[in-house]
């Protein structure tokens, strides 16, 4: 699993929402903007998971796609009140992003789906890559590359990004038999693992993915070729 994030400024604070991706076995941030950060808020985590920048969101997908071979890119919209059920999708008046809400708007938004579905009822593919946003919703430059939203149904109030995307990860955990960190007092704890072991076996993964995609695609080939020469029969 990898994450997808805007980091517009070198300023911006992720370390909340990178200490939450390594509790969760997240190797593989992918931003679109700058490749540095404040890690504020990380402890120690930040060293522990890479972070590959681009400077378009376009790019940054097709690298998910193919680089990494995942299947699908999953939107986090956020928590809303009493959202228990399907909702629809609009765009936020204050910040302009996309959010999940109970009423259909009549924007045509141009998204692969006009749905985000509450966390509790999230199907997804076990290699696949969540987009988050800092703040409230999600920037319709990342939306624009998901196949599917979900957001956090809460009785009232909001919750921040970092738990959002705690509660979809745990779900992800249970659906696909991950192992979550354990924890040192209330928090996570962070792993140190050895360094240049870790980089040797994340591009050893990376290289296997796209060895298999490359060989489905080839098969798929194949058999294009003798439907081809066979004909309709």
């Amino acid at each position: 699993m990898y994450l997808l994030i805007e980091n517009p400024h070198k300023g911006n604070n992720l370390g909340s929402i990178i200490r939450c991706a390594c509790a969760f076995g997240i190797q593989i941030v992918v931003a679109v903007g700058y490749e540095q950060y404040s890690a504020e808020g990380s402890h120690g985590a930040s060293k522990n998971v890479d972070v590959i920048a681009f400077p378009t969101s376009q790019q940054a997908a097709e690298y998910i796609t193919t680089e990494l071979c995942c299947s699908e890119i999953i939107g986090l919209l956020g928590s809303v009140e009493n959202g228990y059920n399907t909702l629809h999708l609009g765009i936020d008046e204050k910040s302009n992003n996309l959010r999940a809400q109970k009423h259909a708007t009549t924007e045509d938004l141009n998204l692969l789906t006009s749905e985000s579905c509450p966390v509790h009822e999230l199907k997804a593919n076990p290699n696949c890559c969540l987009a988050v946003h800092r703040k409230f919703g999600l920037p319709l430059d990342l939306a624009q590359h998901c196949s599917q939203f979900v957001h956090i149904p809460v009785l009232s109030g909001i919750l921040d990004s970092p738990a959002c995307m705690s509660i979809v990860l745990h779900e992800f955990t249970e659906q696909f038999e991950y192992t979550e960190q354990g924890f040192r007092g209330q928090k996570f704890a962070v792993v140190r693992p050895n360094v240049e072991t870790m980089k040797a076996k994340r591009s050893q993964e990376r290289l296997n993915k796209k060895l298999l995609r490359h060989k489905e695609c080839d098969e798929i080939d194949h058999y294009g070729e003798v439907f081809e020469y066979i004909g309709d029969y």
